[in-house]
């Protein structure tokens, strides 16, 4: 399964259908709420996607939460390189820094 995601650039489409997902009607908002909150948590899998790719993530594997974890890793693979967001914090309690995101090979 991995050989085949690492062979092309492949889509999140494809990539659902190595896994045999099936497609939902409509992505869950609550569980589209779960993942982008997910987002800020450094090295979470959801880091590396966008909330309109998490959506079509979601649709693709059929609001299926544990499926969405195995296509966004197969998706890391497939791109070789994963994105890291560390955490804003404050500098003297005052001022927002928000440290930017960078990429690294991937190590899943």
């Amino acid at each position: 399964m991995i050989r085949r995601a690492r062979k092309t650039n492949v889509s999140i489409e494809t990539l659902a259908q190595i896994l045999g997902c099936s497609k939902a009607d409509r992505a869950d908002p609550e569980k589209l709420n779960n993942l982008l909150i997910r987002r800020i948590m450094y090295g979470d899998i959801c880091q590396n996607e966008t909330p309109d790719s998490l959506a079509e993530i979601l649709l693709h594997c059929g609001n299926d939460i544990p499926r969405a974890s195995d296509l966004m890793k197969l998706s890391v693979i497939a791109h070789g390189t994963r994105v890291l967001q560390p955490p804003q914090f404050y500098e003297d309690g005052t001022v927002k820094i928000i440290p930017p995101s960078f990429e690294r090979a991937s190590e899943l």
